[in-house]
């Protein structure tokens, strides 16, 4: 269970329908289900998820807010705006980690729904755009990728 600290900002059907307009994706029932219910935002003891085996784990510190003037580089408009073509078209980030690696969602076709973890610090200059060079599937769903959180 994630223990997210409260927020204020709530996150109505037409905030979570407005950001897929914008943005031109449409969100996967558990994560849209988990903005409804959240609105993101950080987390109570950071919990550790395993990149790889090689890699070993990481703290996921946040996700990113759909609602949020306080912050508004935390929000998932301001990271989709970021970098938008360093990840492959319809994989947008959606939280944090400790170094400034990125949690990703799946939210259009061959990835929907999977969660991935993304290292921006390994991005060099011969790196295409939209390469899965630096991009680890974590997760087949949303759901099973809270479930993994220890």
């Amino acid at each position: 269970m994630l223990n997210l600290k409260p927020t204020s900002w709530t996150v109505t059907e037409d905030d979570v329908a407005a950001f897929e307009a914008r943005r031109s994706v449409s969100l996967p029932e558990d994560y849209r289900a988990f903005l409804l219910k959240t609105n993101g935002g950080y987390l109570d003891g950071q919990p550790v998820f395993e990149i790889s085996s090689e890699e070993g784990g990481a703290r996921l510190i946040l996700f990113y807010r759909l609602n949020d003037s306080s912050r508004s580089t935390e929000t998932l408009d301001y990271m989709c705006s970021l970098h938008p073509r360093r990840l492959p078209p319809g994989i947008i980030k959606i939280g944090g980690e400790g170094t400034g690696g990125k949690i990703c969602l799946g939210v259009a076709e061959p990835y929907r729904g999977r969660v991935y973890f993304w290292d921006p610090g390994m991005d060099f200059d011969d790196t295409e755009d939209g390469s899965l060079e630096n991009v680890i599937e974590l997760s087949a769903s949303f759901s099973a990728f809270i479930a993994s959180l220890k």
